[in-house]
């Protein structure tokens, strides 16, 4: 089966259409701390993840680290750009060796036209992208930080659950780097890591973040208003 097939936009698509697909994009491998795109550049192309995670983060001028989104294997990225043809709105880095494929703005418009199932996956994955973003405004607003570590962890553990297997976030980011996704710093990300540890709840080892108990966790993470 193509990797390609496994993307999310790519989903419904036969056998004919991924081959296509294929000739179109070119792949590479990246190295862990590597930038694929850095903010403003002027670049349009869209890229794919066949393998490993990336992140889009942006950097403020006193250096201090904000982390938008973490991105799977299966996902994409870059798609704003091939859109509109503005400027980058993100640095996106690999977290870890990544396999990326690579796909020209041009090509892309061809391929949504001639296919109209990509056009109406990327609709359905550019509103969850919203949804997600709103919700995580919220939280910034509303919920404390453990709840904020909370959610962001159970995020991640849902994006890595598969049917019949363990839930294990691997790799697992790094606890600075969950204290960039939830508006923290690490000392408050290690307390409550092993807060969850010492309830059973999840596990940690190297690069992997093991849960045990997932529907504690949805509970911890949704704490009654009252």
């Amino acid at each position: 089966m193509s990797e390609l097939s496994e993307v999310v936009l790519f989903h419904g698509l036969d056998a004919a259409a991924i081959t296509a697909l294929e000739q179109a994009v070119v792949i590479r491998r990246y190295a862990a701390g590597k930038a694929i795109i850095s903010t403003d550049e002027p670049s349009t192309d869209i890229f794919f993840v066949l393998s490993g995670r990336v992140q889009a983060k942006r950097f403020a001028p006193d250096g201090h680290e904000v982390v938008y989104l973490d991105i799977a294997e299966g996902s994409y990225f870059g798609e704003f750009a091939a859109i509109d043809g503005q400027l980058r709105s993100a640095d996106v880095i690999a977290i870890g060796e990544a396999r990326i494929a690579r796909m020209r703005a041009e090509q892309f418009h061809e391929f949504i036209l001639r296919y109209p199932r990509i056009g109406l996956n990327l609709s359905r994955e550019l509103v969850r992208k919203l949804r997600d973003l709103s919700a995580r405004v919220f939280e910034f607003t509303v919920y404390p930080v453990p709840i904020r570590i909370r959610k962001a962890i159970l995020r991640l553990a849902e994006q890595a659950r598969r049917p019949g297997s363990a839930c294990t976030i691997k790799p697992a980011p790094t606890h600075y780097e969950i204290a960039a996704l939830t508006a923290t710093h690490r000392e408050a990300v290690t307390r409550e890591l092993a807060f969850l540890a010492a309830q059973g709840i999840l596990r940690t080892g190297r690069q992997t973040i093991e849960i045990l108990d997932l529907p504690r966790l949805r509970a911890l993470a949704d704490p009654d208003p009252g």
